[in-house]
């Protein structure tokens, strides 16, 4: 995933092994994760919807890159949306980055609970395509 060069995907720039824990040194975000920016300046939610818009223009800019290159995220919620101070929007927590390929099914059961797809819980015997992803 280090060879993943998109302006909305955070870079990693290097993994590191040290003893039994593993450091990815990345791009520093500086304002943290849409999590906390909403925790923190908009705890009653964005009001502005041309902020909504910029955040989700981004998101998408990174999706399409990710699948142009036969890449799901497979875990997109509000902690791994990071933003930095000027306001560059990057999906970050590429972990359980999944391949792509349009005739295949899937069994495996990774992200966040809250944030799957239906049809993953549904499906998990005869597997799913990336049409949930």
């Amino acid at each position: 995933m280090l060879s993943l060069c998109h302006e909305n995907v955070l870079k990693a720039y290097s993994i590191c092994r040290l003893n039994a824990k593993i450091f990815i040194i990345m791009k520093y975000m500086n304002q943290g994760s849409l999590t906390n920016v909403l925790s923190y300046n908009f705890s009653n939610g964005i009001k502005d919807t041309s902020i909504i818009a910029t955040i989700v223009k981004y998101c998408a800019k990174a999706l399409q890159f990710l699948h142009k290159n036969g890449i799901v995220h497979r875990d997109i919620k509000a902690s791994n949306i990071l933003i930095d101070n000027k306001g560059l929007v990057c999906l970050g927590d590429l972990g359980i980055l999944g391949l792509h390929i349009e005739t295949s099914k899937s069994y495996s059961f990774a992200g966040s609970l809250p944030w799957m797809a239906p049809e993953i819980f549904e499906s998990l015997e005869e597997g799913y395509n990336y049409k949930v992803k």
